[in-house]
């Protein structure tokens, strides 16, 4: 999933309602807008998936706080 616009609630919510996919080893959420809200929100689905072996964030504007 790329160039898509996930900065507000719905993106938010898109990137929670990956929790619970145990299968999902490779997200690209490259150019979708991503923030602060979006990085908790993704760090919560990851936390519990240990099969996920890729993660693309590219082009999206992070700040140090958030990466």
């Amino acid at each position: 999933m790329t160039h898509n616009d996930l900065s507000g609630i719905s993106g938010e919510s898109f990137i929670k309602s990956l929790s619970g996919k145990p299968s999902l080893k490779s997200l690209a959420l490259n150019n979708c807008k991503i923030g602060l809200p979006q990085i908790k929100a993704l760090s919560e689905v990851l936390k519990d998936n240990d099969q996920m072996k890729e993660l693309y964030l590219y082009s999206n504007k992070l700040g140090p706080n958030e990466a």
